[in-house]
C-alpha cells in the first residue's frame, strides 16, 4: 500500500518535470521564433539582394519549431492522433466478437 502510494508520487513528480520542461521549450521556442521573424524583417527591410536566403532561413526556423513544439505536446500530454484510446477500444472489442463467433462456429 505505502510501496503504491511512494510509486504513484514517483511518477507524478516524474509527470509534472516533464509538463515544466515542456513549457519551457515552448518559452524558448516562441521567443527564438520571434527573433527569427524581427530579424527576417530587418533583412527585408534593408533590401539587400543577396540576403534572399538568409530570408528563407530565418522564416524557415519558426515553422520547424512550431513542428517540433507540436510532436512534443502530443508526447508529454499523451495525445494520439492516428491510434487513440477510442481506436484501441473499438479493436479490442472487434476481436472479442470474432473469438466468440468463431469459438460458437465450432462449438
Amino acid at each position: 500500500m505505502i510501496a503504491n502510494k511512494y510509486i504513484k508520487r514517483t511518477d507524478a513528480i516524474a509527470k509534472v518535470k516533464e509538463i515544466k520542461k515542456f513549457y519551457t521549450f515552448l518559452t524558448t521556442s516562441v521567443i527564438g521564433s520571434i527573433f527569427m521573424v524581427g530579424m527576417a524583417v530587418l533583412i527585408f527591410i534593408n533590401d539587400e539582394p543577396y540576403a534572399k536566403v538568409p530570408i528563407l532561413i530565418f522564416l524557415f526556423t519558426p515553422i520547424v519549431f512550431t513542428v517540433i513544439v507540436y510532436i512534443e505536446y502530443l508526447r508529454v500530454f499523451e495525445k494520439r492522433i492516428l491510434f487513440g484510446k477510442n481506436w484501441e477500444e473499438r479493436q479490442i472489442s472487434k476481436h472479442i466478437a470474432e473469438q466468440k463467433q468463431t469459438t460458437t462456429k465450432y462449438i
